[in-house]
């Protein structure tokens, strides 16, 4: 229709990249920003699963809007980042 903008663009890829002052940390972006966070949980007991993984930013969704879980390892039948790559498409939908 004419008057109406359109956007050809492509939609920002989710990227992780090592946090630098950790080294079992890792910052997930959707394009440019940060929308997450995959890393090793600290202090917890050994009989619960040591990765943690956080989805939500602030605007673009609710306040205190967010989705996470823990996994066994990385390497895991669903590992954080699939779970996260999930939680980001579910959340951005």
């Amino acid at each position: 229709m004419p008057g109406l903008l359109r956007f050809q663009c492509v939609m920002p890829k989710i990227t992780r990249r090592l946090y630098p002052e950790r080294q079992d940390c890792w910052h997930v972006y959707f394009g440019d920003v940060h929308v997450g966070t995959i890393v090793r949980r600290v202090g917890h007991p050994s009989d619960q699963d040591p990765w943690q993984w956080l989805c939500g930013f602030y605007p673009g969704s609710n306040p205190g809007e967010q989705t996470g879980g823990t996994a066994p390892n990385l390497r895991s039948s669903a590992p954080p980042r699939m779970k996260f790559t999930q939680a980001g498409a579910d959340l951005f939908a």
